[in-house]
């Protein structure tokens, strides 16, 4: 007579393989993000070459604070952070396809 399996399954973790995969294509979208100058007085222009649509674009300091958001379909926008203080933030885009976060330092 067999027991029942009666263990409930569980979602596995991701492979290696899955996780460098991942790793590359987020990687490859990076070369097609920049921000520029970085570091910056505090105001940059931020580029994206490809035309992904609905895009959010937000800015957060080292604590984690939103301190700039918008949202654009525009492959270029210029984003002026010269009232935040000298420092490192993080540049987090957010489109239907995915998200990827670039670094940004200000030093005035």
């Amino acid at each position: 007579m067999r027991k029942k399996n009666t263990h409930k399954k569980t979602l596995a973790a991701p492979s290696p393989a899955k996780e460098l995969k991942s790793a590359l294509k987020t990687k490859t979208r990076a070369k097609k993000i920049s921000s520029h100058p970085n570091p910056t007085n505090g105001i940059f222009n931020f580029q994206m070459n490809t035309t992904l649509q609905n895009k959010r674009i937000e800015v957060y300091n080292r604590l984690g604070k939103i301190v700039f958001s918008t949202k654009t379909n525009n492959s270029q926008s210029d984003v002026d952070l010269s009232s935040q203080p000298n420092g490192f933030y993080f540049i987090q885009i957010k489109t239907e396809q995915g998200m990827l976060v670039k670094k940004l330092i200000i030093q005035k």
